[in-house]
């Protein structure tokens, strides 16, 4: 392989899970309606399978 093409290659590596870094995280800011909703789902299961849920209840 050519340093060039290494070089590309890295960056665009670089690009693409930066570019997948700012999408998840205005995912997470702006889904509020659905995110919260699968949030609330999964929240009492966790709760109450951890130790500090059964102690809370």
């Amino acid at each position: 392989l050519n340093k060039k093409v290494v070089i590309c290659c890295s960056v665009a590596l670089l690009l693409i899970i930066g570019a997948a870094i700012i999408i998840a995280v205005t995912l997470q800011n702006e889904g509020t309606s659905e995110s919260s909703a699968s949030l609330d789902q999964w929240e009492p299961k966790l709760v109450s399978n951890s130790p500090l849920g059964r102690y809370q209840r």
